[in-house]
């Protein structure tokens, strides 16, 4: 019995070492160009009684969005293009678990900042009816000006202070790997002067990460060890009642 364990150790490190040789096999998921079950729209603040303007047009391969913030400075202004990832009403989100980078193919002019927001269902405290108390986790993005292609690590984007104090208590649920990501949110950056106009031309925005399919068998094919292992530990009784070999 020794033996056939030291058998099966050995058959395990060799199911171990052949899957830390695997190559990386990367998966990529795309909020624009849109697909499947994303959409998208532009907005801004004017439904609220502000004054920003917003130029919109969403193509099959490039979205143009210009915003001129409203001027008064004693008033809140934003606009924004929002990505709509899923159904809400079903709680169908996207999948993003094993999601390690965000990518922007961007060209910009008139602004040197932006906010990348991710809005994440997160059952502690998410209440569908109410789009803000989705999980927020932000970016500040630096633009250069003009076109670039820029790699943002998922472990950048954090949850800022006020979102805590709005909507409640600080979530248990912080892994990025339990993450569901409802919708996607480009806005204006902190400092954006009020009455300039800005633009900015989105060609891709896509995440990646690293799948866990060859993890996922590798995971089987231990099970399967462990199975044949405790199926030696009790050998079946023959009718007689005694063990057979």
């Amino acid at each position: 019995m020794t033996k056939t364990y030291t058998i099966l150790g050995i058959v395990v490190a060799i199911i171990l070492g052949v899957y830390n040789y695997l190559p990386d096999q990367r998966f990529l998921d795309e909020a624009f160009p849109v697909g499947e079950g994303v959409s998208v729209i532009g907005y801004d603040d004017q439904y609220d009684g502000g004054s920003s303007q917003i130029e919109f047009d969403a193509g099959d391969s490039t979205l143009d969005f210009s915003c001129t913030l409203g001027p008064e400075d004693a008033k809140a202004g934003w606009c924004g293009v929002l990505f709509q990832l899923g159904d809400v009403a079903d709680k169908k989100f996207k999948k993003w678990n094993f999601v390690d980078t965000v990518h922007l193919d961007i060209e910009s002019s008139g602004t040197n900042e932006i906010l990348l927001k991710i809005w994440t269902f997160d059952p502690d405290v998410t209440q569908l009816d109410k789009p803000n108390t989705f999980r927020l986790l932000l970016k500040e993005v630096a633009l250069k000006g003009g076109r670039e292609t820029i790699a943002i690590p998922m472990d950048d984007f954090y949850t800022p202070e006020f979102w805590f104090e709005e909507y409640g208590k600080e979530s248990a649920r912080n892994r990025r790997s339990l993450e569901s990501a409802a919708r996607v949110e480009i806005t204006s950056g902190w400092n954006q002067p009020r009455g300039q106009k800005y633009t900015i031309k989105l060609r891709q925005l896509s995440v990646s990460g690293v799948s866990n399919l060859y993890f996922g068998i590798t995971l089987g094919l231990i099970v399967l060890v462990v199975i044949a292992a405790i199926g030696l530990r009790h050998p079946r009784r023959n009718a007689e009642g005694r063990h057979e070999p």
